[in-house]
C-alpha cells in the first residue's frame, strides 16, 4: 500500500496546515487510484530541523519561508 513521507521544515506549518497537507495526499491517491485505497494509504511527516535543510544548493529557514509567506500575502493583495 502507499506510503508518503513529506519532509517538512520543522515549525514552517501549523499542526492544522499539516493535516491539511496529509489529507490532500490521502485524497490525491485515492482519487487516482481508487477509493479502496484510502485506509490503506500512510502519510509520514518527518520534521527536519531548521538549518538542516536545503533547496538548489541553497539554506531555507523559517526566516526563508516567513519571507516567501510576506511575499505571497503581498502579491494576493
Amino acid at each position: 500500500m502507499p506510503v508518503v513521507t513529506l519532509k517538512l521544515l520543522k515549525g514552517a506549518f501549523s499542526q492544522e496546515k499539516t493535516q491539511q497537507m496529509m489529507d490532500g495526499v490521502t485524497d490525491a491517491i485515492a482519487a487516482i487510484a481508487g477509493e479502496y485505497i484510502r485506509p490503506h494509504t500512510v502519510v509520514i511527516v518527518d520534521e527536519v530541523p531548521d538549518g538542516l535543510y536545503s533547496s538548489g544548493g541553497h539554506k531555507v529557514t523559517l526566516k526563508t519561508i516567513d519571507a516567501l509567506r510576506m511575499r505571497g500575502a503581498k502579491s494576493s493583495n
